[in-house]
């Protein structure tokens, strides 16, 4: 774990950071910018894939994205939320440790990052929201034949439950919850652009969370649909997150 960073993830979120840590040059771990690589990702999807019974390729780079943004996503969020914290995550710097089924295990960056006092909300998450996220996800998308749209929407859906952790530890009030929330209803960037991660998921009446958009899960037949499946389907259906 980086070691600024250990006091937000006490106990049972310890797990959480331990995937970030600082690259010493010991280990051999691999350049991100390699695995990003067309063939040499499709490489690790097919052998992400084989932990299922029929996987479908679309399903299955939809899942490996998911693992990806857990491991990397949830602490770099909370850290710009919690600490103020930008992290190096321009995927040129970064190393990687893949798990056994070529997930990615752990993200090895340059240096611990800085603490900084963001002015406004694409100052406190560009580093992940236009530097990260767009490179990534156009190699997965390039590797998979997975929409960019489906991949955006699994970051957006992590990335709102961050949100949502931080304001029942922080409240509504703080900065980088109200940021976060901005940045989510936010249909566009200052430059125009627009912003893929804009209303991730809609609350229903009876308060019900539910993806706007489905991440294809349940094309393997193997997994139920997930809890925020957007689709209609047999209530009797057993929901996993």
């Amino acid at each position: 774990m980086i070691e600024p960073l250990a006091p937000l993830f006490p106990g049972a979120l310890e797990e959480f950071g331990d995937a970030l840590i600082v690259y010493d040059g010991r280990a051999a771990l691999e350049p991100l910018d390699a695995l990003l690589r067309s063939d040499r990702l499709a490489a690790e999807l097919a052998r992400f894939g084989e932990r299922y019974e029929q996987p479908e390729p679309r399903a299955v780079a939809s899942q490996w994205s998911k693992l990806y943004f857990s491991r990397l996503l949830v602490p770099a969020t909370a850290a710009a939320i919690a600490a103020d914290w930008h992290l190096p995550l321009a995927p040129r710097g970064m190393r990687v440790a893949l798990d056994a089924q070529g997930g990615v295990a752990t993200f090895a960056l340059p240096h611990a990052g800085t603490a900084s006092a963001p002015g406004d909300t694409e100052e406190r998450f560009g580093f992940l929201v236009t530097e990260h996220l767009p490179p990534v996800i156009d190699s997965l998308a390039r590797a998979s034949g997975l929409t960019r749209r489906v991949i955006w929407s699994n970051a957006g859906n992590l990335f709102e439950r961050v949100i949502g952790h931080c304001a029942q530890l922080l409240g509504e009030a703080h900065p980088g919850v109200q940021q976060g929330r901005e940045l989510l209803a936010r249909r566009r960037f200052a430059n125009g652009a627009a912003n893929p991660l804009a209303e991730p998921v809609r609350y229903l009446a009876d308060g019900t969370r539910q993806r706007r958009v489905c991440c294809l899960r349940y094309l393997i037949p193997t997994l139920p649909y997930c809890g925020t499946c957007p689709l209609d389907r047999d209530p009797m259906v057993r929901n996993d997150s």
